[in-house]
């Protein structure tokens, strides 16, 4: 098939324009935290006694967690025993972050131009599936498809027309159409589809003219407003009149592309389907460019659609041409009632170079999925003998998947008053926050400090231990010192039955956390608790000295409590203070 060169009309540049923006803004999209947590217990001492002290809690863990937003997490320690008990507790976190990843799509077949795609399955989590992640593989990989909404963009969007006044048209764009703008510059061999012109296009059509006594394609002016069914298996015969107007033509209803076109019926020609071969070294045989309309382009074979979107030009004036597309998989045939069926995959899109569009770009090397060509033989894509393209293997679908980051891939930081635990997931390793690659998570704790408001001033009941030197880490606001062995005291007996005041009073996803680090995320606010039985003498006074408590490992700070007795029979440990080992 063989077509004119057209210059882009004004209202093709404005959709070439408002498809770039609609793409950025769906690309963005919505970004999805979950925030969970975990308790653990050791109980390091259990004497003949019943001895059980536990971590009580309320919280409601929320459906989405946004930047900024503080959870109400109240934390203890609960001892059911009927001996007196010693407590400490220490935080860390853990990640599941789900983000793009080059490595995790499906690879293309560069000799079919095909996906393996017959064993994903439907995703059923409805934040993700918002999120465009909709189907997944059985490694825990997620696929992003396209959707087939129309979104209707602000009625300030002016352009201007032909005519040179101002035109405030409404833009409506689904990502679909927002991926097909702009000329179609490969399609599955012999692929089938259809477009409406939206101006007087030349096309090789299925003709007959006066002079001939059979059909054959030819060369013909097609006017605005015809459908053109590219590779149509029974095509109708359109008759050409001397003065090569289109007097007779095909009619039919196009098919049903994203909930509209199904219902007009269109004059209609027919276009041979293009039979080419992709070879390494020979591309005489590349696919022919065509100019297509992303309002009505409809893609009936399944399989790989690229479409050229813009361009730039390297020092030397080459040619540096960026394609979107994507990949169509039938999923139910039409009936007479309900449409076909189609999932659009999502392909790979050039986020290396901050392209929020699924953009792919070409080189000359292929490594960002298409190889383009230079030189003065095969097919071109604009200008004559100039560039033509091949999909390689480097071109994937667009993939997500989980990766998970546990206690020991976090940083812990803290402020001067040890009441705010920063816990940093820094993928950067630079000791510096970036919002583009960063997570952080302030833990809020409570009853540090004296209440002075009471007569007489009720002690605290935690004691901060452990906190380090001042912290390297830069960018949050707060951060001044080495949280890596933090651990909270409890500076006082819990007794048989009782609970201690809580610890910890809330959690808030930092708000310079933004969607750029991460697609979905769920975070483990992990709680330790260790305690210790008290020691009582035989008239079962507590003793007024008590165990020392070591350092476990490197995630705690150990430290020996002395403590005041009170006046009571027997006697009572009241306030414990902590000195670190």
């Amino acid at each position: 098939m063989t077509t004119t060169k057209k210059k882009k009309s004004a209202r093709e540049k404005r959709v070439l324009i408002a498809s770039l923006i609609v793409a950025g803004v769906i690309a963005a999209g919505s970004t999805f935290a979950w925030f969970t947590s975990k308790d653990e217990v050791t109980n390091r001492l259990s004497a003949n006694a019943s001895y059980n002290v536990a971590i009580g809690e309320t919280f409601q863990p929320p459906e989405d967690w946004a930047p900024g937003q503080t959870i109400d997490k109240d934390t203890y320690a609960v001892n059911s025993g009927n001996v007196g008990a010693l407590a400490r507790m220490w935080l860390t976190g853990s990640l599941r972050v789900m983000n793009y990843d080059a490595t995790n799509g499906i690879d293309l077949d560069p000799d079919l131009c095909t996906f393996g795609v017959d064993g994903l399955i439907d995703v059923k989590n409805s934040n993700l599936v918002s999120a465009g992640l909709t189907k997944m593989d059985d490694k825990g990989n997620y696929y992003r498809t396209l959707s087939t909404a129309q979104t209707l963009r602000a009625n300030n969007f002016q352009t201007t027309n032909q005519q040179g006044f101002p035109d405030n048209k409404n833009v409506a764009l689904s990502e679909v159409q927002a991926m097909q703008t702009g000329i179609l510059a490969h399609a599955p061999n012999k692929a089938e589809y259809t477009f409406v012109t939206n101006q007087p296009t030349t096309l090789k059509i299925y003709a007959q003219n006066a002079t001939e006594t059979t059909p054959s394609y030819q060369d013909v002016l097609v006017p605005e407003g015809f459908l053109v069914h590219v590779g149509a298996t029974t095509p109708t015969v359109a008759t050409i009149s001397p003065n090569g107007e289109i007097t007779a033509y095909g009619s039919e209803k196009a098919p049903t592309h994203l909930g509209g076109e199904g219902t007009k019926t269109y004059n209609t020609v027919y276009v041979e389907a293009q039979d080419f071969t992709y070879n390494a070294t020979d591309l005489k045989n590349a696919f022919q460019p065509v100019p297509v309309e992303y309002e009505t382009f409809t893609p009936i074979s399944d399989g790989l659609y690229l479409f050229l979107r813009n361009e730039e030009f390297d020092t030397a004036e080459k040619r540096k041409p960026e394609f979107s597309g994507y990949y169509k998989v039938t999923t139910a045939a039409a009936t007479t009632t309900t449409p076909q069926k189609v999932t659009y995959y999502a392909l790979k899109n050039d986020k290396a170079n901050n392209r929020s569009d699924y953009t792919v770009l070409a080189d000359e090397t292929g490594t960002n999925g298409i190889k383009i060509t230079y030189g003065n033989s095969g097919n071109t894509i604009n200008e004559a003998n100039d560039f033509y393209i091949v999909p390689t293997n480097d071109l994937k679908l667009a993939g997500a998947s989980y990766t998970e980051y546990d206690a020991s891939n976090m940083k812990y930081y803290t402020n001067d008053k040890a009441d705010i635990v920063y816990i940093v997931y820094d993928d950067g390793t630079t000791g510096k926050f970036d919002p583009e690659k960063d997570i952080y998570v302030e833990v809020n704790i409570a009853n540090l400090e004296e209440d002075s408001t009471t007569s007489p001033a009720t002690p605290a009941k935690w004691q901060a231990v452990g906190v380090g030197n001042n912290a390297t880490f830069t960018g949050i606001t707060g951060i001044t010192k080495d949280a890596s062995k933090l651990t909270y005291y409890y500076k006082g007996v819990i007794g048989a039955g009782k609970t201690s005041e809580k610890l910890v009073d809330s959690v808030k996803l930092g708000e310079l956390t933004t969607s750029d680090s991460f697609l979905a995320m769920d975070f483990d606010l992990n709680v330790h608790l260790e305690s210790i039985q008290v020691t009582v003498d035989a008239d079962g006074n507590e003793m007024l000295t008590t165990n020392a408590w070591a350092a476990t490992g490197d995630e705690n700070t150990g430290a020996t409590g002395n403590a005041t007795q009170d006046n009571s029979e027997p006697k009572k440990i009241t306030n414990i203070t902590w000195t670190a080992q």
